[in-house]
């Protein structure tokens, strides 16, 4: 197959010339234009916008474009593409940079007499630095931590099955220099679920057993459970994500039955009087006959309000030494009348008995 795509040339054009191509995705927030003149003023031109002459439109340096436009003359690299290859070019010219990897040990090395002057870029290189490595991952390369020690229910991952694949990745895994998981286990199993190769990772330069590591891996589950959580405030939100979103609750970790538990320990009785009107205000379902019994798990803080609780909820006492365990129904299940049943047997010989 002969390739009709004209090579690469350098030209020097007016940056106000070049028209910025629609399809542009890439932000470029004011932290990183001000470092990028920093650098431009400190050490000049060391690279190239890219530019496509048969549509007339910029596929790489919008930001450089905007900074210079009226200025003068930017070095700019000239090819000749059709529409899809340049939409081809635009989505994977900066995903294609982030796969790459960081060799810590020599950036620390590089940048140990690196410095400026400017505010802006001095900061850069502070943060270059402190920055972790992130790249895109196979996750047929990823390897479970041994000491792992949470599970991830099939209820758990379904959720975040779905959030990945309604939201993407807005968490990223952690993992050791040898590809162990430190953090992110759940998460990895839900992208496996839905089908996904790859996904974004901080790889740290530790061993999976160092200290280090197993410190993260225990800091990473333990420490969001000493946040306070608003709960009234955390059933508005849920309430209005069911009312909202045609997904309801599905990849929030809750259900109708667990947002109504939550809405009725987190409201006075004269707002919402019994389980039934936290069931009604969630707009929870009708029971469906034959369904498993729901099951809800509550932690209190003392006695006396687990025993207010149990009294709200009517719910019955099954263990009345210890007062641990109760039962409840919901809707109400029928009581049986047991008083009208006559049970018939033969009495136990004497020497059996």
């Amino acid at each position: 197959m002969v390739d009709d795509r004209r090579p690469l040339r350098l030209e020097y054009l007016d940056a106000a010339s070049l028209d910025e191509n629609p399809a542009n995705w890439r932000l470029h927030p004011s932290e990183q234009t001000q470092a990028l003149s920093a650098s431009i003023d400190e050490v000049g031109w060391a690279g190239a916008l890219l530019y496509n002459e048969r549509t007339k439109r910029l596929l790489d340096g919008h930001a450089r474009r905007k900074l210079f436009a009226g200025k003068g003359e930017v070095p700019v690299l000239v090819g000749s593409w059709d529409e899809a290859t340049e939409r081809k070019i635009l989505a994977v010219l900066d995903p294609l940079g982030g796969m790459t990897e960081t060799n810590r040990g020599a950036l620390a090395d590089l940048l140990r007499d690196v410095g400026s002057d400017d505010a802006a870029l001095s900061r850069l290189l502070d943060d270059i630095v402190d920055a972790p490595s992130i790249a895109m991952v196979a996750i047929a390369d990823l390897k479970e931590h041994p000491r792992n020690y949470r599970s991830h229910t099939a209820e758990q991952i379904d959720h975040l099955a779905r959030s990945i694949a309604g939201h993407g990745f807005y968490r990223n895994v952690v993992i050791a220099r040898d590809n162990t998981i430190l953090a992110g286990h759940g998460v990895v199993r839900a992208a496996v679920r839905i089908g996904k190769a790859r996904l974004p990772a901080v790889r740290l330069d530790v061993d999976p057993d160092d200290p280090r590591a197993l410190k993260i891996m225990a800091s990473d589950n333990e420490i969001a459970r000493l946040a306070e959580v608003d709960d009234r405030a955390l059933t508005e939100l849920l309430k209005d994500v069911m009312e909202s979103d045609v997904d309801g609750l599905l990849g929030t970790g809750f259900d109708h039955r667990r947002l109504a538990a939550l809405a009725f320990v987190t409201r006075p009785e004269s707002e919402l009087e019994d389980f039934d009107a936290a069931a009604e205000w969630v707009g929870m379902p009708a029971y469906e006959s034959g369904a498993p019994p729901p099951r809800v798990v509550v932690s209190f803080e003392t006695p006396a309000a687990r025993e207010e609780f149990m009294r709200r909820l009517g719910a019955t006492v099954i263990n009345k030494k210890t007062r641990t365990v109760w039962s409840i129904w919901w809707p109400e299940k029928r009581k049986d009348d047991l008083s009208a049943l006559r049970f018939d047997f033969d009495p136990l010989p004497e020497d059996d008995r």
